[in-house]
């Protein structure tokens, strides 16, 4: 009421001075109300009624948050004694244990009573801001009545009581202008209005109230002071003009209390409910943390009896798959083995075979035919290379099988210490249970489950209880084992697959090696009948030239007989023929001469055919005495061979052609021999024989090849011999008839020829 009375009293002022200074300009503005002056008049009462409003509206939503914050603070209230009731519990039940979660709960309890006082404070001062924003609308109000007051003057309507902004709006809008009255320069409430806009960004409401009230003087001196726009309700009567910014001071400065008032309630609250929050959550944090502890250590504990069950489950698939997996390692160790020795045997025998035949072959003595030589040639480097392969595969395979069993006795070593292991898991599982009170009868998950949540279920002071009561380092201790043997399971099965694939890999690569040998074998069997062929075509070749030279030899042996028959006859005919025609019994020298050198011709040439008999001798003989083979050679290619040898001999002394070596005969009997691969290569001795008895036969054919040479520069010379003893026999008979004179003549005739 006293600071009505000062405002009264201002405005009394004010319009006493405002009226003396403008009595003069708007002398007759009531007389001359034109559409100018009241189109100033309106904008300037709206401006006012703007600026004044923005005040009201801004103080009256202070009101509205302080009372929500005060409702606020109750609400914090409740929480922090509920939060704190809970904090004491907690607190209560951690008492006696070493809980790292004890300090915690001890802060959030001393926070909490602390915030409550906090809490008291920020309503108080939540009260405060409601009280000066009720000042300040009431400042506004008094705003209000001034422009109201105005408002009627001006549009000449003096009705209703009610000081409002909407009946205030209404009266100034009742101020009515007509067309073109209103010119850009008159519309100050614009400007007004503007700065209003400002009040709910600006911070510093000192320096508003300051922008405002200066913007408040200059547009009412711009109104007031212009003859065209003046209006004597404010020049005559100042007081308005005062009132209303009073009025918008005063609501100011109570806007500007009540937010200062509202930030510092609103500011102790906030930290208020922030602490709350803040000392709820941690307790809560600490009450789930245990019942989170409790619940997660019985589902993972629960976990762990079923993954034990799995292990055990597991464990025993993985012995069972490596008693199969050893079974087959062990019989492929052996396999390998057999494999290596019989590497090592297939070896020796290709080898012998490739050594005698690379003996053969490298003999100047001996010459097989081309396709012979070039085949067995191929087939032993065939053999050789096969033979190869098959002794690095068979000792790599055995190496490999030597490995798998190494790898196979290291997963039994493992599989005896999972044993062990998960034995100590089942009885670390049982301690586990014991100490979180879960009664059951077996390591069965689905039980620990249902025991589980029957106590989680239960109210949370059990659970909280029960969780404090489990060792987790050991839990985690068992878990550690869990995985552990988890993996080693897995890395047994893993190796167990692997040792499976080595196995087939084994198998596989021992067909190979498999028919390496056989290739090998082959090989070498072939090169051993591309000799024999050869060696029995040798000998053949041998025999048939034999049998010609021996066909010559019978030939020039009757040539011998009548050579030797012709000088037998013609001597004893020269002979007879001369005692009977002279006294003288004896014939002459020259006659007798020609006949003794022609007697010792034929001599020469049945010498030189005894020779040849002798080597065609020697020849049937060794055919017929058959091979030499050494120890232990095979009869089963010996027998036919020497057969074969005996065949050729028979042919030979029968004078008749070898049949026996026609080419069908020598195929049919190496194609027959070779039904039999491991006779063919154990006989290596009997090629061996056989190429020595062909280079005996050769030398021996040759020999009476070179001999029938001599025959027969012998049979020409005793043909020649003979013919010139039987000429000299004739003509000594028939110079025996002829005259002395004749007979000198022929003497003469005989020493020229």
């Amino acid at each position: 009421m006293p600071a009505m009375r000062f405002c009264f009293v201002l405005f009394l002022s004010l319009c006493f001075v405002l009226y003396a200074s403008g009595i003069d300009r708007c002398a007759h503005s009531k007389e001359n109300m034109t559409d100018v002056r009241k189109c100033a008049v309106r904008e300037l009462l709206w401006g006012w009624l703007n600026v004044t409003n923005k005040t009201a509206v801004r103080a009256e939503k202070v009101m509205d948050n302080a009372t929500a914050l005060r409702d606020r603070a109750n609400t914090v209230e409740t929480k922090a004694k509920e939060s704190l009731k809970m904090a004491q519990d907690v607190m209560e039940r951690l008492k006696n244990s070493d809980s790292k979660q004890v300090p915690v709960v001890e802060k959030a309890v001393k926070v909490l009573k602390d915030v409550i006082a906090r809490v008291n404070t920020s309503r108080e001062e939540a009260v405060k801001a409601e009280k000066s924003a009720n000042n300040s609308t009431k400042a506004a109000v008094n705003g209000y009545g001034v422009i109201l007051r105005a408002a009627k003057t001006v549009s000449q309507n003096d009705q209703g009581t009610e000081v409002s902004h909407e009946m205030t709006l209404k009266k100034i809008d009742m101020i009515t202008v007509g067309a073109g009255g209103c010119h850009d320069e008159l519309f100050v409430s614009k400007n007004l209005s503007d700065i209003a806009d400002k009040l709910d960004l600006m911070e510093n409401l000192s320096e508003w109230k300051k922008q405002t009230l200066r913007l408040l003087n200059s547009t009412y001196a711009k109104i007031t002071e212009n003859n065209t726009t003046c209006h004597s309700t404010f020049n005559n009567d100042g007081v308005k003009f005062q009132g209303v910014k009073d009025a918008i001071s005063s609501a100011a400065e109570g806007l500007g209390n009540a937010l200062k008032e509202f930030d510092t309630a609103n500011l102790v609250l906030k930290e208020a409910e922030q602490i709350v929050t803040n000392a709820t959550r941690e307790v809560e944090v600490v009450n789930a943390t245990m019942l989170g502890r409790f619940k997660k250590n019985g589902e993972a504990l629960c976990g762990m009896i079923g993954r034990h069950a799995e292990l055990s489950t597991q464990l025993r698939a993985t012995v069972e798959h490596l008693g199969g997996t050893k079974q087959q390692v062990t019989r492929k160790v052996s396999d390998t083995e057999d494999l290596l020795a019989n590497a090592t045997e297939t070896n020796k025998v290709v080898q012998t075979v490739v050594g005698a035949i690379s003996r053969l072959l490298k003999a100047g003595s001996l010459s097989l035919s081309p396709s012979g030589s070039l085949f067995a040639s191929q087939n032993i480097t065939s053999a050789n290379e096969s033979v190869k392969r098959l002794k690095y595969t068979a000792s790599v395979l055995a190496q490999n099988a030597a490995s798998v069993g190494g790898s196979t006795n290291e997963v039994e070593s493992h599989t005896k210490n999972s044993k062990e292991v998960l034995e100590h898991i089942s009885k670390q599982l049982i301690a586990r249970l014991n100490e979180t009170q879960l009664n059951i009868n077996s390591l069965s998950a689905d039980e620990c489950n249902k025991t589980f949540f029957e106590v989680v279920d239960k109210s949370w002071g059990v659970a909280f209880e029960r969780a404090l009561l489990v060792n987790e380092s050991a839990l985690m201790e068992t878990e550690s084992a869990i995985k552990k043997l988890e993996t080693q399971i897995r890395l047994m099965e893993t190796n167990l697959s692997k040792i499976n694939n080595s196995v087939l890999t084994i198998t596989e690569k021992m067909r190979a090696a498999v028919q390496f040998e056989e290739k090998a074998k082959t090989a070498a069997a072939d090169a051993v009948a591309d000799v024999l062929r050869s060696l029995m075509e040798e000998v053949c070749a041998s025999a048939t030239e034999l049998h010609k030279l021996h066909m010559d030899t019978d030939g020039f042996k009757g040539r011998a007989v009548t050579l030797r028959t012709n000088v037998s006859e013609e001597s004893r005919r020269a002979e007879g023929a001369w005692r009977n025609a002279t006294a003288n019994s004896e014939m002459p020298q020259d006659v007798e001469d020609g006949f003794t050198h022609a007697s010792r011709g034929v001599v020469v040439l049945e010498k030189q055919l005894q020779r040849i008999d002798a080597q065609y001798a020697r020849v049937t003989t060794g055919l017929s005495e058959g091979l030499k083979i050494a120890k232990g050679g095979d009869a089963k290619i010996y027998i036919p061979v020497v057969n074969f040898l005996r065949d050729i001999n028979s042919n030979l002394t029968a004078l008749s052609l070898p049949s026996v070596c026609s080419g069908d005969r020598i195929t049919e009997l190496v194609q027959s021999l070779m039904e039999d691969r491991d006779t063919m290569l154990s006989s290596s001795s009997v090629i061996v024989a056989l190429g020595e008895l062909a280079v005996k036969v050769r030398e021996r054919v040759t020999a009476a090849r070179d001999q029938m040479k001599k025959v027969v520069l012998s049979a020409a010379d005793a043909q020649a011999a003979v013919e010139e003893a039987i000429r000299r026999a004739r003509d000594a008979n028939a110079g025996r008839r002829c005259t002395p004179l004749h007979r000198q003549l022929l003497n003469l005739l005989q020493h020229i020829w």
